[in-house]
């Protein structure tokens, strides 16, 4: 029984594009009953991986102690391969002895077989790996919600180890994740299988440029991984797989191919986890996504920190309390328990980038005199004070009950405006509409409860060959890649730290606010097509056309806005396109 379970240790690595894939069906010396340094006696082979084959031994000298021994596998069929092998082989050793964590295996010793091929010794993890474990927990339902915080933090915490010395273990995956039981019933968490690991300044022939052999398992690949740029954001990616998965019981991303996956990762996790399991919070939910967010800067700075909010979610539910610096915008928090997030615990604040010469949207931004003003930092899961708006319950203790899909916006104001476009004086909030004077800076800010994509279009009150005149505003052409707004992000405009200075201009405005779950493909050909004329104006009939039938062609979808505290809350439909239209004048 003890054999079984250590052979779970491991399983086949799932190699992809160019990395070698070896087939176990390959022929082994059979080592059972080598003596090994006349102290380690193997017993039997407990598995293979891509690079190694893995036996059990007794250590004689050390009360017939159990241990696991990894011997490079070789044969003629990896020739083409046997200098890459043998590298990663040597680094695995490496990486194990730099990290020297608690939560990742230990390396104990290194030797030469008798027919010269080169091994090491590990470490006997006594338990189950973590795809085992959820599959006897799924059978009897789902996986309790304490335990899987307690693994995933144990995960994060030992990932952060790892990319402490500059190790990346690019195979993240349940089969790579061992659980035992401690003392008083406790699960300990232990990584394993460096086998494929990025080592930097490795001291093993390390002649990595930056891109390395697409290898990993395929559905825990991370879209920079993809392409062979893995770092430690990638492994942050692999964990928020796995957490959904044993969250929901299901995978984010299903699909055969590198280009199916990589297409299903741009468009976001779908159905989102809440869909799947209605008890989790928003608060938790946020956490998973932006744990898998496409790009890596808009993912946790470390993997700890991801553990760490999503057990703060999943064990207390209590949001955090968000303040905004009225100097500079910046948001501050304090964490609703004792709990050290860390440093990348917060949803980075997506500066929106300056637009191209030649055509400044700054009067457009003249239009929005009427809105509600706010904090700059939204957290889709907001700890509410006064009166709550009518489609959030009452607060019960600290947990606030969001709504199914959630765009919020707010603005702040500066009555005088430096020539950078930072705040002269202290930036000022409000409650309530109000008339913003010529001169005065104005700073918009939106953030989503769910990752989807986000555009923001003017519509100019003057007509243009009987069409109106519109003007994107959000995602300013050509900088951004895409339109898309990660779940508990500001995205602020025109800056994080800057205003637009209102005109003296007069007459209605509209202002048109489109939230998707997927990118809206007639608007990314538009962006580019305005990214490629240097231009926020959509001048072209046939473009301004193509928004206007888009506009009608989704009336249904509608938005209902209602006031809170610091921001308007603008409730939709789950899973489906949000519009949302301001009315507004500029008097």
């Amino acid at each position: 029984m003890e054999t079984k379970r250590q052979s779970e240790q491991t399983k086949p690595m799932a190699s992809f594009g160019t990395a070698p894939n070896i087939t176990p069906a390959l022929k082994q010396t059979n080592y059972s009953g080598v003596l090994l340094k006349d102290r380690y006696m193997i017993e039997g082979e407990l598995g293979r991986g891509g690079i190694g084959v893995v036996y059990l031994a007794r250590d004689t000298q050390l009360h017939q102690r159990r241990v696991v021994i990894k011997v490079l596998l070789e044969s003629s069929e990896q020739s083409l391969h046997t200098p890459w092998f043998r590298k990663k082989f040597d680094q695995e050793i490496e990486a194990l002895v730099r990290i020297d964590h608690p939560g990742v295996v230990g390396v104990l010793d290194v030797g030469a077989m008798p027919d010269g091929k080169p091994f090491f010794v590990m470490q006997f993890v006594e338990g189950v790996n973590l795809r085992s474990l959820m599959q006897q927990e799924m059978q009897a339902g789902k996986m309790d919600l304490a335990r899987i915080a307690h693994i995933v933090r144990q995960i994060g915490q030992a990932l952060t180890a790892a990319h402490e010395k500059g190790i990346i273990h690019r195979d993240l995956k349940p089969e790579n994740v061992m659980v035992q039981r401690a003392t008083e019933g406790e699960e300990v968490v232990k990584l394993i299988d460096f086998g494929i690991a990025t080592v930097k300044d490795s001291q093993s022939n390390n002649t990595d440029s930056g891109k390395t052999k697409v290898a990993g398992a395929l559905p825990y690949m991370a879209p920079e991984q993809l392409r062979g740029e893995p770092q430690s954001a990638s492994d942050t990616w692999s964990l928020g797989v796995m957490t959904y998965e044993l969250l929901t019981g299901h995978l984010p991303f299903n699909a055969e191919t590198l280009v199916q996956l990589h297409e299903q990762q741009k468009k976001g996790a779908q159905p989102p986890p809440r869909e799947l399991r209605v008890e989790l919070s928003p608060a938790a939910e946020q956490v998973v996504l932006r744990a898998i967010a496409f790009a890596p800067e808009e993912r946790f700075g470390r993997a700890r920190d991801f553990g760490d909010s999503l057990a703060e979610a999943l064990l207390h539910q209590i949001p955090r309390t968000v303040h905004t610096n009225s100097m500079s915008g910046q948001q501050l928090t304090s964490p609703s328990s004792p709990t050290e997030l860390g440093s990348g615990s917060l949803p980075p604040v997506v500066a929106a980038p300056r637009p191209a010469p030649g055509k400044s949207p700054l009067p457009y931004f003249a239009l929005i005199v009427v809105l509600l003003a706010g904090a700059v930092g939204i957290f889709s899961y907001f700890k509410l004070r006064n009166t709550p708006p009518s489609h959030l319950p009452e607060n019960s203790g600290n947990t606030v009950v969001l709504p199914e899909r959630i765009l919020s916006y707010s603005i702040s104001s500066c009555s005088r405006v430096k020539q950078d476009g930072s705040c002269a004086i202290a930036a000022k909030e409000h409650k309530q509409a109000i008339i913003f004077p010529p001169g005065s800076g104005l700073r918009l800010n939106f953030a989503s409860d769910r990752t989807g994509y986000f555009y923001l279009f003017n519509e100019d009150p003057k007509l243009q060959n009987g069409l109106p005149v519109y003007n994107l505003l959000a995602p300013m052409p050509p900088d951004r890649p895409n339109a898309q707004l990660a779940a508990g992000q500001t995205l602020a405009l025109p800056g994080a730290n800057t205003y637009s200075v209102a005109d003296a201009a007069q007459g209605t405005e509209k202002l048109w606010l489109i939230w998707s779950p997927t990118a809206v493909e007639e608007f990314e050909q538009l962006r580019r097509a305005l990214g490629a004329r240097k231009s926020v104006e959509v001048k072209e009939a046939a473009e301004a056309k193509l928004v206007q039938e888009f506009l009608k062609r989704n009336e249904a979808a509608k938005a209902v806005a209602e006031l809170g505290d610091t921001q308007t809350y603008l409730k939709g439909k789950p899973g489906k396109l949000l519009l949302y239209l301001l009315e507004l004048d500029r008097q």
